[in-house]
């Protein structure tokens, strides 16, 4: 029965990486943008504007201007 539950969270795991990927044209799995991608580009800053914005400032990371 469990190697029956992983089987299938694997299955749906890499379906959605799948479909992450053909939508933002980036890979989550190694956390970069895919070759060409735009797409990959925006999705970087967006995912850092929504981290900063969650964390309140660019203090709660302990990151500076400069670092970027």
């Amino acid at each position: 029965m469990a190697a029956e539950i992983d089987e299938f969270l694997s299955s749906v795991e890499k379906k959605e990486q799948q479909r992450f990927s053909d939508k933002y044209n980036f890979d989550i799995v190694n956390d970069v943008p895919m070759d060409g991608s735009l797409n990959g580009l925006i999705f970087s800053i967006e995912l850092l504007y929504f981290l900063v914005q969650m964390a309140g400032s660019l203090e709660s990371f302990n990151l500076s201007v400069d670092d970027m």
